[in-house]
This record gives C-alpha cells, sequence and structure tokens, in this order.
C-alpha cells in the first residue's frame, strides 16, 4: 500500500499525504480515542505533527501533547549530542553536512 501512494521517507509532508492522513484520521485517532485522559509523548518531528493535526482538527486534546523529544534512535546521536550542549548547533551542521537544524 505504501508503494502504490509513494514512498513516505519522514518528511515534514506526513499530513499532506493522503495515505499517511488517512492512517493518522483512521487509525491512530481510534487508537488513542481509547485512552482520553493519557499524555502523548511524541518521538520526534513526524510523530508530533500527526499528533498536531488530530488536536487541529479536533480529534486529541492539544494540552495533553508532550512535544519536544528526540526520537531515540541512533542516528539522532548528533542531535543528542546538541540537547544536553557538548557539542553546538553549528559544530553539528559542519559535522553532518544535509542534517540542518530543522524548522
Amino acid at each position: 500500500m505504501l508503494k502504490k501512494s509513494g514512498n513516505y521517507a519522514g518528511d515534514s509532508r506526513i499530513t499532506a499525504r493522503p495515505f499517511m492522513r488517512r492512517m493518522i484520521e483512521e487509525n491512530l485517532a481510534v487508537e488513542l480515542a481509547m485512552l482520553p485522559k493519557a499524555w502523548h509523548v511524541p518521538f520526534g518531528l513526524n510523530a508530533l505533527r500527526a499528533l498536531e493535526h488530530l488536536a487541529a482538527i479536533g480529534r486529541l486534546d492539544g494540552a495533553r501533547i508532550l512535544g519536544g523529544l528526540l526520537h531515540p534512535g541512533g542516528q539522532q546521536w548528533n542531535r543528542y549530542n546538541v540537547q544536553l550542549g557538548l557539542v553546538s548547533d553549528e559544530r553539528r551542521s559542519r559535522l553532518c553536512p544535509g542534517n540542518e537544524p530543522d524548522t
């Protein structure tokens, strides 16, 4: 199904892609509705974007989203170092071209 809908490579257009938006609205929203008092802690920007989309359309309480945490995957080591103050964001960009700060 993803192959027919185009490859989703983790870009910021998660809700602009019809297949991904349907998955968020029809599947994720239903599962999250089963836990109405839960706090939602998205690991990564795209998970946060998905939850913010649900909040924007009234399917999730946006006040219960705790965003800003990085995905715990190994590819994030450079961002962890910046978050922990071990390296500057400028140095991270020099060490990892193409991995500029998120906007």
